[in-house]
């Protein structure tokens, strides 16, 4: 039996579509009175979070839009929390992170892609493929 290969159910897509319908939802509830929405709101740099992981859970740790994600989910928690002087300080750090996943991705380039690589030698090497644009 062959076993065609499943696109992941966890993608940042649907982080970002789940956490947008929760923030709906507690605005709505707060409107009503029901529940104190705004005071989660300081919260928010965890959905940047999770879409941060999310993406580097689907396309690879090399992956730089996940990074991106996670980094100004960390500047949104030190803001959150009042850690401005830490940023402040430590923010050549974001610099070092940046150019190390840079670095990786020149050593491990990500996985993926459009298209497979083909041998130009090959008749099927020219026929346009369905995943590619």
């Amino acid at each position: 039996m062959i076993q065609e290969a499943r696109t992941p159910v966890f993608t940042p897509k649907l982080v970002l579509g789940l956490g947008l319908i929760a923030l709906g939802i507690l605005l709505t509830l707060g409107r009503l009175g029901w529940a104190h929405a705004w005071d989660l709101l300081p919260f928010w740099p965890v959905l940047l979070a999770l879409v941060g992981l999310a993406s580097l859970l689907r396309r690879g740790w090399t992956e730089l839009g996940g990074h991106v994600w996670l980094a100004w989910a960390l500047v949104g928690f030190a803001e959150q929390t009042g850690r401005e002087a830490l940023l402040e300080r430590w923010w050549p750090l974001l610099v070092v992170w940046g150019g190390l996943v840079i670095a990786l991705r020149a050593v491990w380039p990500p996985r993926g892609g459009c298209c497979p690589p083909h041998d130009p030698g090959t008749p099927s090497a020219s026929a346009p493929h369905d995943s590619c644009p």
